[in-house]
């Protein structure tokens, strides 16, 4: 009986290792979805083999790049980006609101620019 139980939970390891590793890898046919969704035949040999690897006791990190070399940095689901972070134009948006507050400020101060009459 807890045989079983070992065995159920081993597959079931197994099963949700398939899927981490089949959401970081977008299928190299022409569909372009990530393999873990996809239904394409190309995805689902991707799967089985990723299935196999494991079974022949290849860790996660040695799979992807089996992957990576097979087909390239492209199959990589989360491959380096190229252009600018949200971050960076969050931060130069913020620093151009207070510039602007400060220059008003300055003007207000020194010049009169916006100066509330009494």
């Amino acid at each position: 009986m807890i045989f079983l139980f070992f065995f159920f939970l081993i597959a079931e390891t197994d099963t949700s290792i398939v899927k981490a590793i089949s959401a970081q890898i977008v299928c190299p046919c022409d569909c372009k979805k990530i393999v873990l969704p996809c239904d394409c035949s190309t995805a689902e040999e991707i799967k089985n083999s990723i299935k196999a690897m494991l079974q022949k006791g290849m860790e996660p990190k040695e799979i992807l790049n089996y992957y990576k070399v097979l087909y390239g940095e492209k199959v990589a689901s989360n491959f380096k980006k190229e252009g600018i972070k949200t971050e960076t134009i969050f931060l130069l948006i913020f620093i151009s609101v207070i510039a602007t507050i400060f220059i008003l400020y300055l003007f207000r101060e020194k010049i009169g620019f916006l100066k509330r009459k009494r």
